[in-house]
């Protein structure tokens, strides 16, 4: 588990989300940026923070779908 601040939160998902580069990732290990939000998310779910856990959902999901609408825009 890996335990974060919630002041931090815009920051872990800028960093594994929006401004992440496939390219500079192509070394490290597989799925990384999810296994570490799955961290973060297993441990709000361990300490029962119902309040983080729902933030950290709801900003994952809006950042991937702020992404995925930027590709799709560019050529």
């Amino acid at each position: 588990m890996l335990d974060y601040d919630p002041i931090n939160e815009p920051l872990l998902i800028r960093t594994l989300i929006t401004e992440l580069d496939p390219t500079k990732m192509a070394a490290a290990l597989p799925c990384l940026p999810a296994y570490i939000l799955f961290l973060c998310i297993r441990r709000a779910d361990d300490v029962n923070d119902a309040r983080r856990l729902q933030s950290l959902l709801g900003a994952a999901i809006n950042a991937i779908k702020a992404v995925l609408q930027v590709s799709a825009k560019t050529p």
